[in-house]
């Protein structure tokens, strides 16, 4: 349904998520889940990891005012749609690593309506973090789609292999300073050689921190992030790309 709903176009942004207030109140009661800035709590590990439409007639970005945290489709203007690989079985939904934990959320909202407007939002979680950065020389020579921007290396990795990444503002594509968060996996871990599909979130550390502190009772002594993209990759690596990509504990706003 929301990859739906957000092709549609909305005079004030700020709507998005009263909009859909009334069906967010049936839903939680059918299933007795928690509400997270549109997403459900008992399926936030996949449903985090939405990506905008490249496809999509219309450009996605990220309008001046607060409208959700960066991690919720909410805060984009613009189609997204959910993860799913292609296999000879057909569309396979991605599983969640093992190794990444939701501690909690918490919001503050603009009112007194628990599906309504929000202030400010954050996630707890760790999963595991490595810092990337643009395509390489020798990554240009290996691949021609290197070239293109949206193409990352983990640094420090030996391997030419490349993230695809899709960023949430097409009037934002940072090329610095930026970390893969990895969440989702299809295809087995345990077998080398195989090719398994990762992805999860580009981050980059949140602007604002101090001010954020400040102002909520935020968790203390972890780092603040916040989410710029999506990514995915294709590998017959996948241990070892993960034993470079250390479990971090975090505060996604």
């Amino acid at each position: 349904m929301i990859e739906f709903f957000t092709q549609r176009k909305f005079s004030v942004p700020t709507d998005r998520l009263p909009a859909l207030s009334g069906l967010a109140t049936m839903a939680a009661a059918q299933i007795n889940g928690q509400y997270c800035a549109g997403l459900w709590w008992e399926d936030i590990s996949y449903s985090i990891c939405w990506h905008t439409n490249r496809y999509s007639p219309f450009e996605s970005f990220r309008p001046d005012c607060y409208i959700a945290p960066s991690w919720s489709w909410a805060s984009v203007m613009g189609r997204v749609d959910f993860p799913s690989t292609i296999s000879s079985f057909g569309y396979t939904r991605p599983k969640s690593l093992d190794s990444v934990t939701f501690h909690d959320y918490q919001s503050i909202l603009r009112g007194s309506n628990p599906y309504g407007e929000i202030e400010c939002a954050w996630l707890e979680l760790e999963a595991p973090l490595a810092p990337l950065s643009k395509a390489t020389v020798q990554h240009k020579m290996d691949s021609p789609a290197a070239n293109r921007p949206q193409y990352f290396s983990i640094v420090d990795r030996v391997s030419g292999e490349l993230l695809g990444a899709v960023f949430d503002d097409v009037n934002d594509k940072p090329v610095s300073n930026l970390f893969a968060l990895f969440m989702m996996h299809t295809g087995d871990l345990g077998s080398d050689g195989d090719n398994v599909w990762l992805s999860g979130l580009i981050l980059r550390p949140a602007v604002e921190q101090e001010r954020i502190r400040d102002k909520y009772e935020v968790p203390k002594g972890l780092g603040f992030y916040q989410r710029v993209g999506w990514f995915s990759l294709n590998t017959r690596q996948a241990k070892e790309v993960l034993e470079v990509a250390h479990v971090t504990k975090m505060v996604l706003l």
